[in-house]
């Protein structure tokens, strides 16, 4: 007959490491872009492919406020405000949504948008009138920074997160 033994209470937290693992460190001198390569993508944007306009003020969106991917994607003309000169962000991931003003490249690159995509409700949208993707900005983003030039691989969400205030 086999000894009979006591069972312990199972717990998952018993077996798993009181503390995250430690953050791979980075292999890039630097996690951001600087003023002068977000110009320069944007310039390379608004010169390669149909749609120049919307790729260089995606561009110039992301890295003046700061915008996620899926930030960007969502975004309606009701949230923007030309005449007053702001935009509503909506932020994702549990983050606080707020009020940003908007410059005047912002604003002619956003009226001129409005000018050629005048019967939608999103503000970035495809020659079918459906907004873009997520995956479609970072192809966006990625072709403007090998065209311009820059010296090492990012993410549209790095970028994001570190924008530079030009």
């Amino acid at each position: 007959m086999l000894p009979i033994t006591a069972q312990l209470p199972f717990s998952a937290k018993l077996f798993s490491a009181s503390s995250p693992p430690p953050k791979k460190p980075s292999t890039r001198d630097r996690e951001y872009l600087r003023t002068s390569e977000i110009n320069a993508m944007i310039r390379a944007a608004k010169k390669v492919g149909r749609h120049g306009i919307r790729d260089g003020a995606i561009i110039l969106l992301m890295f003046r406020h700061g915008l996620r991917t899926a930030e960007l994607v969502a975004l309606k003309w009701t949230q923007i405000d030309l005449p007053g000169g702001y935009i509503e962000v909506h932020r994702v991931k549990h983050g606080r949504d707020s009020i940003h003003p908007l410059r005047s490249p912002e604003l002619r690159a956003l009226r001129q948008i409005q000018r050629e995509y005048a019967d939608t409700s999103y503000v970035f949208v495809s020659e079918r009138k459906a907004p873009l993707s997520t995956r479609s900005i970072r192809h966006i983003i990625a072709r403007a920074g090998e065209l311009a030039g820059i010296p090492f691989r990012f993410t549209p969400i790095n970028c994001a997160m570190r924008a530079v205030i030009i």
